[in-house]
């Protein structure tokens, strides 16, 4: 005769193995579903040449560091000026999107998805420049929204737009009094990032 009791006892066993399969299943598809450990990088457009690395910080959160070189010109009265001028960034970024896209099936693999960061720069007064040209120290704060995809095994693309603020310091020296001033200029700026990179 069947004891009730044992078949009771095995159908809870056998729901509860269902149960943590589905839990266990479902926290292994969370933790794939987040941004990548640690990503390099070099990116070329908008800015011109961008070295950068992206490092996790939570599921949808990274932070990356990066040193670009940017690229102005001018034309006046004495000829056409230029400079490329290295900047140094931290960005942190929220991936916001990148859980849907893997519940969807989509690439995530290279932090491909949508994100909103903060840009936080900085110009040492150094680069490369044509002839009378000086470069002086600043720093920026930019609030940015952007995408990035992967393309292939390797390559990426992104965009990003954002507005903030900057300073520049400025200092000259007077050649008739020998006096240094020191100034300082600020207001809002445009942040743009068109660019096409390859994952190392």
């Amino acid at each position: 005769m069947t004891n009730p009791y044992k078949n009771q006892i095995m159908k809870k066993v056998f729901l509860l193995f269902v149960l943590c399969s589905i839990v266990s299943s479902t926290q292994a598809q969370d933790k794939e579903a987040s941004v990548e450990k640690s990503t390099w990088g070099i990116q070329m457009g908008v800015p011109p040449l961008a070295v950068y690395n992206e490092s996790r910080l939570a599921d949808k959160f990274s932070l990356r560091s990066e040193l670009n070189l940017g690229f102005a010109w001018q034309n006046n009265y004495y000829g056409t000026s230029w400079a490329m001028p290295l900047y140094v960034q931290i960005e942190p970024r929220y991936y916001y999107n990148i859980k849907r896209r893997a519940a969807r099936k989509k690439r995530i693999d290279g932090n491909s998805g949508n994100f909103l960061s903060l840009v936080i720069g900085g110009e040492p007064g150094i680069g490369i420049t044509s002839k009378n040209v000086h470069l002086y120290p600043g720093v920026y704060l930019i609030p940015a929204y952007g995408i990035r995809r992967n393309i292939g095994m390797h390559f990426n693309y992104e965009f990003a737009l954002g507005v903030g603020y900057y300073w520049y310091f400025h200092s000259f020296t007077n050649n008739v009094t020998r006096e240094t001033y020191h100034e300082t200029y600020h207001g809002a700026t445009l942040g743009l990032r068109i660019a096409i990179g390859y994952s190392l």
